[in-house]
């Protein structure tokens, strides 16, 4: 009899230090999601890894949940104006799963093992935080998709993961007892938390996602500002003139790539385009 409580026990153990394996996570619905919610299921769902679903909705109610996904769902929680940072730290204290992986409906998952591949390094220890990389939407802008793919080569080693999004990066849960998300945070969490805490990130390029790159001027203007809104949280912004710098290697680089690729057409593009990207982040970034 005792035996058999001692070999229950030990088997219960580990089917809880497993169940801490399983990552939560966390789907924001956006106010600028792009795709179809049960698209994006059609790949979540059969992620070999599992996860615990959180959806954290932004939109006041207006996405309206498919079935699977709303059965699927362990909560929905609003997120107000104060941010996401306080709510998923309280939901990782409550859930004590020690893996956090963020996605929303601004992107879209390429593969079924994106999950566990963004989870691997985590797993053997090489890092507390991952961030995977994002791939240019068929059809968008050739500007767009050429900053990705600088952004994000298939050399892990040269990468800067610091302007990663929270769409596509897993994080280790036990840290954020010590080290919780910064508040005020309304688009990326981990990003924000990885700059104020100097946390060590890994690259994990086999981790990929589909990120919609067809936005107009004024939407590329209010991701950026919205992106140094977030970043306000914890350090100032760059200097006007460090700003119009960047502007004017951006369309020098940009004229260039034109008229490499044989698109004079296109010589437009990067005159508004980088113009919306830094000023915006640089407007995002004063403090409040």
């Amino acid at each position: 009899m005792f035996f058999a409580q001692l070999i229950r026990g030990t088997l219960n153990a580990m089917n809880d230090d497993a169940a801490n394996l399983k990552p939560i996570l966390f789907f924001l619905l956006a106010e600028d999601g792009i795709f179809e919610l049960m698209e994006i299921w059609s790949v979540l769902h059969r992620q070999s890894v599992g996860f615990d679903l959180v959806l954290l909705d932004q939109t006041g109610g207006k996405t309206k949940l498919p079935p699977p996904i709303r059965k699927a769902a362990l909560k929905t929680v609003a997120v107000g104006p104060e941010g996401l940072g306080g709510i998923i730290n309280a939901i990782s204290a409550e859930m004590k799963n020690d893996l956090l992986v963020f996605t929303s409906d601004r992107v879209f998952p390429t593969h079924d093992h994106w999950i566990q591949r963004l989870c691997e390094p985590i797993l053997s220890g090489r890092a507390v935080a991952v961030f995977g990389r994002v791939i240019p939407a068929p059809g968008g802008n050739y500007f767009l998709n050429n900053d990705i793919e600088k952004s994000f080569p298939p050399n892990p080693s040269k990468v800067d993961v610091s302007g990663f999004s929270m769409d596509n990066c897993a994080v280790k849960g036990g840290l954020l007892l010590q080290k919780p998300f910064p508040e005020g945070a309304l688009r990326d969490p981990a990003a924000v938390w990885r700059a104020s805490n100097g946390i060590a990130a890994e690259y994990c390029p086999s981790a990929i996602v589909q990120r919609y790159t067809l936005l107009t001027i004024g939407g590329i203007y209010r991701e950026s500002r919205s992106k140094g809104e977030d970043m306000s949280v914890v350090r100032d912004g760059p200097s006007l003139f460090a700003v119009f710098g960047e502007i004017v290697g951006g369309i020098w680089r940009d004229v260039v790539f034109a008229l490499s690729i044989k698109k004079p057409q296109y010589l437009w593009f990067p005159f508004l385009y980088r113009f919306a990207v830094h000023f915006g982040y640089y407007l995002g970034t004063r403090k409040k």
